[in-house]
């Protein structure tokens, strides 16, 4: 939110643009969420890939980070410590999935290869109830919910058809998210990331730690 106005699940778009490497760009919308597409940021990508893009006469903003800081709520947590290149090392609990991760580099190649593909995701339990509120009182959260764009998950098993694209897709997606969110600051954001069940509310209050220092 900025000057009155509200812009809601933008992380992907935002992801999106760090892993084509522009970091000036002009979005109109006509709403306030920004559609999903098929629930990762490839598509977003190739689509920023056909239109292009053009090299401007200033210098990239980039944040390197020089002290741990982290964001907590319990036991779950985001930590940004100082290193040379971008890396992330993600653990995700699920039920009925156990405990899952990924961990690798965060540079713009690895992001394209690795992470953008990954789809978002939710417990079947929260989605439907969701989507049916959304439609109900015409709230614009979860308009675009459909199964070829969102991973719905119960009972230890995602529920979609033609299952997932990588056998670790979930924690990919939340890679994605902790990306997307960091963009919040305006900058490459340059450390090792570790995480523990991260969520929205604790990248963006580790975003605004970042830009307290």
């Amino acid at each position: 939110m900025k000057d009155g106005a509200t812009i809601r699940t933008c992380e992907h778009l935002l992801a999106a643009l760090y892993g084509c490497g522009i970091d000036n760009a002009l979005v109109d919308m006509d709403a306030e969420e920004v559609p999903i597409f098929d629930g990762s940021a490839a598509s977003l990508m190739a689509k920023m890939a056909t239109a292009g893009k053009v090299a401007q006469d200033a210098p990239r903003s980039i944040i390197k980070i020089t002290e741990p800081l982290e964001s907590r709520d319990k036991e779950r947590f985001v930590r940004i410590t100082p290193a040379e290149t971008p890396s992330i090392d993600l653990t995700l609990t699920l039920r009925h999935f156990g405990s899952i991760g990924w961990t690798g580099p965060l540079d713009r190649e690895a992001f394209e290869r690795e992470i953008a593909p990954a789809r978002t995701f939710a417990p079947m339990r929260h989605a439907l109830p969701m989507k049916l509120l959304s439609l109900i009182t015409f709230q614009p959260v979860a308009r675009g919910l459909r199964l070829d764009n969102v991973l719905l998950f119960a009972k230890g098993r995602v529920w979609n058809p033609g299952g997932l694209r990588f056998p670790d897709e979930l924690p990919r997606h939340r890679v994605l998210d902790i990306i997307g969110d960091l963009r919040l600051s305006a900058a490459d954001v340059i450390g090792k990331i570790t995480a523990f069940r991260s969520s929205h509310a604790l990248n963006q209050d580790l975003v605004r730690k970042i830009l307290d220092t």
